[in-house]
């Protein structure tokens, strides 16, 4: 199998710092090594460039950092789009 790997390091909304990481922990605990070893070809297109949330307004106390969210979201749909189109299977890392 081929497959993208599309890292999606977003902490916006979250109470605690942190998750942002998740993506990069992944690919430190080997996970291009695994799936090779699995018999699949892996394309790793890096992280999403994600917007830090002390940059960000948050104008609302219970949907903090909404349009930067919705706007990262729409960034992962489409690199997902180009996957799927490019036939890569692209597995979650870091959400």
């Amino acid at each position: 199998m081929r497959i993208r790997v599309i890292g999606a390091p977003v902490d916006l909304g979250a109470d605690r710092r942190g998750v942002d990481i998740g993506p990069s922990a992944i690919r430190y605990a080997g996970l291009h090594e695994q799936l090779k070893r699995l018999g699949h070809s892996v394309h790793d297109v890096g992280n999403l460039a994600i917007p830090q949330p002390e940059n960000q307004p948050s104008d609302h106390a219970r949907l903090k950092y909404l349009e930067p969210i919705v706007e990262v979201s729409t960034a992962l749909a489409h690199q997902v789009t180009a996957a799927l189109q490019a036939d890569e299977f692209p597995p979650d890392s870091g959400r």
